[in-house]
């Protein structure tokens, strides 16, 4: 007779390195079962033996399955092989990958193999930034500029597939902006915090039991977010950088800057597994508090307007969007 005591599952893209890794050995730790995902046999082995370092037994399942972001029949792929397994249920889902872009970077390299911009593929990853709000505490995001100019957003939310990823802003005589990795940084993050708003909606309506979450982990300068960024320095220059961005006088000027201390991996991760956990849909987490994203997640039409783009943006590189798979059984 099988038994009905089973563990908690929770699945996690981006889990073999940064912040994804330290969150993958602190919901092990919890006795949650973790599969993570991984863009290479060797890179998933390797992750698996590091979680296991932090669990005693074989109390807690731990494995990754193959899946590339940035190529949406890898994700398709590995989306297929998860439905096939029938007694899997899901507890908790942490979309964690995501890269900040490096301006040197050709640019027949920003795209990705479905020729959707890197840096804002329409890929539903609910780990966000404070530097998508305008109305950010810390202020950040206002210094950052001309983004989250409330107006400029708007406008890409009427433009349907050419709004998801800023091209319509860019070409635009009324904004004419040019390709800006840090612009396409903080739209990425606002369109995270629009998609899980919308999902949370379509959730609410159908009475599903699953929630949906966005959240702010914080500066946390180790993570691989800016990974080009340390390609470009080297191992050494990025290492001490590193240092002085956790001691001394460069750790206070950047806190100060940001209205934030500067996080380690472990506190990052912290606030991922407590966003996850809270049991509560519809709500955007800084750090480890409920706050406000931003005002523009409460215009519907702005919201819808994006979700409807990023679906048909889908569907033109043969793909959907299958809400059923959110439904409660």
């Amino acid at each position: 007779m099988t038994s009905l005591a089973r563990n908690p599952v929770a699945l996690l893209t981006g889990g073999t390195t940064g912040i994804g890794l330290v969150a993958c050995k602190q919901l092990a730790t919890k006795g949650i079962d973790v599969i993570f995902t991984s863009r290479s046999v060797t890179k998933g082995e390797g992750a698996i033996s590091e979680i296991r370092k932090h669990v005693s037994g074989n109390s807690v399942k731990v494995r990754y399955i193959i899946m590339d972001l940035s190529d949406l029949t890898s994700v398709s792929k590995a989306c297929d092989e998860l439905l096939s397994e029938k007694e899997l249920r899901l507890d908790y889902l942490i979309l964690n990958a995501g890269v900040m872009g490096n301006p040197t970077v050709k640019e027949s390299e920003k795209k990705s193999i479905d020729q959707i911009e890197s840096i804002v593929a329409p890929m539903i990853t609910f780990v966000s930034s404070d530097l998508h709000n305008i109305h950010s505490p810390t202020g950040a995001a206002r210094k950052a500029g001309l983004l989250l100019e409330e107006g400029v957003v708007r406008f890409c939310s009427q433009q349907g597939v050419h709004g998801v990823d800023g091209t319509a802003a860019r070409d635009s005589p009324d904004y004419a902006l040019s390709f800006d990795p840090a612009w396409s940084y903080k739209f990425s993050k606002l369109l995270n915090v629009l998609t899980a708003k919308a999902i949370s909606d379509k959730l609410s309506q159908r009475k599903s039991f699953v929630q949906c979450n966005s959240m702010e982990p914080g500066f946390i300068p180790e993570s691989d977010l800016s990974r080009s960024a340390k390609e470009k320095l080297g191992g050494f220059l990025s290492r001490v950088l590193l240092f002085l961005l956790y001691h001394g006088p460069s750790n206070w000027f950047v806190s100060y800057i940001l209205g934030q201390p500067v996080r380690t991996l472990e506190e990052g991760a912290h606030s991922e597994v407590f966003a996850a956990t809270q049991g509560r849909g519809g709500k955007y987490y800084r750090l480890d508090e409920e706050d406000l994203p931003s005002p523009l997640v409460e215009e519907k039409n702005v919201v819808e307007g994006f979700y409807s783009a990023t679906s048909d943006l889908l569907q033109e590189k043969g793909f959907e969007i299958q809400i059923i798979l959110f439904d409660a059984e």
